[in-house]
Parts: structure tokens; C-alpha cells; sequence
């Protein structure tokens, strides 16, 4: 049987080379195709139109957030030096933080904080302070080592003063205001933490691992200067504690 071929070229001798007919189904699989894309395409533009800003604020290197940084880190910069320079800057700065009620840690707070504090020193909005002498530090210690109810009423004196236990933290006549009330008996005797107590908050802190002890030590740095072992407070104290976390 003879083969058939394409019609031959009008311009050569040569037959065109045949192509099949497409059919009708994969036409329609085609402009499908199509159809998806330009929808795909669309919804793309249109989530970036419409976002939030939240997800276009540039966070790497350039953007808002890292000027923002390295603002902070100016200011904090020029706070910690003021702190090495004078002895008398945490005093105030402690003070300037409980104005407010805020933290005293300076890594924990905004550019716009510090850049408050650091021109009010230097506008010299802060007074000049003396601070307690190596004999005053010398007889607070031995009151507090001689009695665990004074060294409490310390501790007590020290958080409503400034949060420090030290007395060379403070001025003098805080540290003075002390020893006048000690030496005219208005510090009455406590009942220090039981045996019971004790391990009642050993017990709490070990099974409760991170959140109960932070818990605790939240707790102790707004009672007792941050004095956290119970063996050296009162029994009052442990029983306001909440032991839950």
C-alpha cells in the first residue's frame, strides 16, 4: 500500500512537515492554565498592597528599628559613663526611677528615658549629696550581724529608701536615720522565718523550677532589699507570700 504525505510546499518540493490538529479539551486546559496564573498573579499584588504596616517595617540593618537601637545605645553609653564619673549618680538615678515607678536596670529602658535623666544632671537639676562615712557603714553592720531582727528592720529601711542594702549606697542621713531609731529602741523584736517556713519556700522554689522562683524573687526585691533566702526574714513576711506562679 502507497503511503501518504502532506501536500507539497507551493514554494519547494518539499512537504510541509505535519502537525496534528489540537483538539478541543486541550485548548481548554490551556486557557485554563492561563487563568490561573493571572489570578495567582493578582492575589500576589494584592497582598502586597494591602498588608499591614507592621510587615513592611524594615527590621535588619537600615531600618527604623536599628536607628532606634543605636539611639538607645548612645544614650545609655553616656549614662553609664556619668555613673563611673560620679559616685552620687545611682543615688539619684534609683530615686529618679521611683518617681515613676520603673525599673532600675538601664538596659531596660527606652533612648527617651535616659536622654531625660542624663540632661537633667547636666542642667545640674539634681542636689549635691554626702554620703555615709566608713564609721556609719562599719556600726550598721555590726547591728545587723549582731541580730536578725535588725538586720530585717535594715532591710526594711532599705526598701523604702532606695532598694540598695548597702550602706554606702545611701546618704548619710538615711543611714544616720537608722542608727538614731536603733540607738532610741523603736525597732521592736520580729519572729524570724520558722524551720517550716523555710523549707516551705525551698520546697515551693525547687518544684515550681523557673516561674516560682521568679516569683519569689520578685517578691523579695520589693519586701527585703532583694534578700531572697527566707532564713534571714521574718515569719510575717513568708506567710504574705502567695505561693502560687
Amino acid at each position: 500500500a502507497s503511503r501518504a504525505f502532506p501536500p507539497p510546499c507551493s514554494h519547494c518540493s518539499s512537504p510541509l512537515l505535519y502537525q496534528a490538529p489540537r483538539s478541543a479539551m486541550h485548548e481548554r486546559r490551556q486557557r485554563s492554565g492561563l487563568a490561573k496564573f493571572a489570578l495567582l498573579a493578582l492575589a500576589s499584588v494584592a497582598v502586597a498592597a494591602f498588608r499591614p504596616l507592621s510587615f513592611a517595617r524594615p527590621y535588619r540593618r537600615g531600618g527604623w528599628k536599628v536607628q532606634e537601637d543605636e539611639e538607645q545605645k548612645f544614650w545609655l553609653d553616656r549614662f553609664l559613663q556619668l555613673q563611673n564619673d560620679h559616685r552620687e549618680v545611682n543615688w539619684h538615678w534609683k530615686q529618679f526611677c521611683a518617681e515613676v515607678d520603673e525599673y532600675t536596670n538601664p538596659r531596660r529602658h527606652e533612648a527617651g528615658f535616659l536622654q531625660s535623666f542624663v540632661k537633667r544632671w547636666e542642667r545640674g537639676g539634681f542636689p549635691n549629696i554626702e554620703f555615709s562615712t566608713e564609721e556609719m557603714i562599719e556600726r550598721v553592720e555590726q547591728i545587723c550581724e549582731a541580730d536578725p531582727s535588725d538586720n530585717w528592720h535594715w532591710l526594711d529601711h532599705c526598701t523604702q529608701n532606695g532598694g540598695s542594702r548597702y550602706a554606702r549606697d545611701f546618704p548619710a542621713e538615711v543611714v544616720n536615720e537608722f542608727l538614731e531609731k536603733h540607738a532610741a529602741g523603736k525597732y521592736p523584736k520580729v519572729e524570724m522565718a520558722t524551720e517550716h517556713s523555710i523549707r516551705k519556700v525551698k520546697q515551693f522554689r525547687s518544684m515550681t523550677r523557673g516561674a516560682g522562683t521568679r516569683a519569689w524573687a520578685e517578691y523579695t526585691r520589693e519586701r527585703s532589699a532583694g534578700i531572697g533566702d527566707p532564713a534571714k526574714l521574718p515569719e510575717f513576711l513568708i506567710q504574705e507570700f502567695s505561693f502560687e506562679y
